[in-house]
């Protein structure tokens, strides 16, 4: 049996997540974007790059599959989550999106790949954890307002869309048994998906070095699964999503480091092919 592979996507680095694998499971870290880029735009270029089955090719033969970011990452994220609601794919089983959700300024409707795939999660009871702060982006020179709203702005229409319920700034009960994750400001939660709110409790790069490790150690998204899925039924489960337009350029594929509970990296080639997925989203952070 193939490793479960959690993707750490954004600008990070492997050894933030890395002592929170426990055996069976390995990182794959891609840090880097559509031409060595490091924002938004870059990651989802990088993705769309990837083709229609983009985990197919990031981990082809993974059984479980649990798709972690920060920070820029949402324009990967965004695509990701996207293809895998449209196939149903069985294999993802759980999202840690680490101050990675942002818009443009006036957007009033959700990312349709987070939000399509989050509802995929409360049907099937799927971890899916997204924490925000407060912190807007850029301000240029002399403009009179950031480039893009805070997350914490951001989500408020993806909140609304999934009926999440604010459950008070005490820690909700996903979060009771879980050592060292700081409380929030706020939660948000309905079933399996939580929205914690850190306000300007945290710093933005707080939410990678502060909130992933514990929440992999003693969350739910690396534990045992109630949903037993097997390579073979995984791969007959995934149907490639249609392409509906021309066909891009590949994207470069950044270079990803892999480690297995705790242990060294490992180079792994990704193959790229072109691919197209009509998935909009907002602008970027970063």
């Amino acid at each position: 049996m193939s490793d479960n592979v959690f993707l750490w996507l954004g600008p990070v680095s492997t050894d933030i997540v890395a002592p929170a694998m426990p055996a069976g499971w390995v990182v794959r870290t891609y840090n880097r974007g559509a031409n060595d880029g490091t924002n938004s735009d870059a990651f989802r270029a990088w993705a769309v790059g990837l083709g229609p089955n983009a985990l197919a090719r990031l981990a082809p033969d993974a059984p479980r599959i649990v798709i972690g970011g920060f920070s820029a990452a949402h324009g990967a994220i965004e695509i990701l989550l996207g293809q895998a609601a449209w196939a149903r794919d069985p294999r993802v089983i759980g999202l840690l999106a680490l101050d990675a959700y942002y818009s443009a300024w006036g957007v009033s409707t959700p990312k349709p790949g987070y939000l399509a795939w989050l509802r995929l999660a409360l049907e099937r009871g799927l971890p899916a954890w997204l924490t925000t702060s407060t912190h807007e982006g850029y301000r240029k020179f002399g403009s009179t307002r950031a480039e893009h709203p805070s997350a914490t702005e951001s989500i408020r229409p993806l909140a609304s869309a999934l009926g999440l319920e604010n459950v008070g700034p005490e820690a909700p009960p996903a979060l009771r048994d879980v050592e060292g994750v700081p409380a929030p400001v706020a939660a948000h939660s309905r079933g399996s998906v939580l929205w914690l709110d850190y306000g300007n409790r945290l710093k933005h790069g707080d939410h990678a070095h502060k909130l992933a490790r514990p929440a992999l150690r003693g969350g739910p998204f690396l534990q045992a699964t109630s949903l037993p899925i097997s390579a073979s039924s995984a791969r007959a489960n995934i149907a490639p999503t249609p392409s509906p337009g021309p066909m891009p350029a590949p994207a470069p594929a950044p270079v990803p480091s892999s480690s297995s509970g705790g242990g060294g990296g490992l180079a792994l080639g990704i193959a790229l092919a072109g691919g197209f997925l009509t998935w909009m989203w907002s602008r970027r952070k970063g």
